[in-house]
């Protein structure tokens, strides 16, 4: 699949209709990643942006020789999932995405799966609202390079709520779709330090048949 430097233009064909949530379901493994004692983290949410697309600030950085401390490890890859979480609330509404945006904010599955998305969001359904997430948890580990650098806090676990309450899904014929069956559900989230770029990215979420 070929996506050139300007945004992913809309596709029209049938659409997946997304009423589970947006859960990206993915998993990546990282070497020698031992986690620590997980520290729970004080609830943080954010709701669907009013705009049409999230903002292009530069995601979430750190210092240029890897995170300094674990909170502002969370604090910074906590940035980045929110910014994730509105990337993917754009896409659903209108199917396109920044090329730019996305490899800025993922690697791995999760970008593989947010282009993914854009193919599956093509079509006739319209979409308001977008998915509203709240962290419950956050704690990070030490990740082992293929090098062998160990990365201290360069993964951040990340466990938080996904709301799909405020989103409405009205097909080309006027019906509007029933809400999903499990409205509210917990999703885990990998976000790692990239050591090139010196900035935080979403590697993957997993959603789960589990309420919160």
């Amino acid at each position: 699949m070929k996506f050139d430097a300007h945004p992913l233009k809309r596709q029209r064909g049938a659409r997946t209709t997304l009423l589970a949530g947006l859960a990206l379901v993915a998993t990546v493994a990282l070497a020698g990643c031992t986690p620590d004692s997980p520290a729970p983290s004080s609830p943080l949410s954010n709701s669907p942006s009013p705009s049409s697309a999230p903002e292009t600030t530069k995601p979430g950085t750190s210092d240029a020789d890897g995170p300094v401390s674990s909170e502002a490890a969370i604090e910074q890859a906590t940035v980045v999932l929110f910014e994730f979480n509105d990337l993917q609330n754009q896409i659903t509404r209108e199917g396109v995405a920044d090329p730019e945006l996305v490899d800025g904010l993922t690697v791995g599955a999760a970008r593989t799966g947010a282009y993914s998305l854009v193919e599956d969001s093509a079509g006739g359904d319209v979409i308001t609202g977008g998915l509203t997430i709240t962290v419950q948890n956050a704690y990070t580990t030490d990740p082992t390079m293929s090098d062998g650098t160990v990365i201290p806090f360069g993964t951040v676990q990340l466990t938080y709520c996904a709301d799909t309450t405020t989103r409405t899904i009205t097909s080309t014929d006027g019906i509007v779709r029933p809400p999903s069956a499990l409205p509210k559900f917990i999703i885990d989230a990998n976000v790692q330090y990239d050591r090139g770029s010196a900035s935080w990215k979403v590697a993957s979420t997993t959603g789960k048949a589990e309420a919160c």
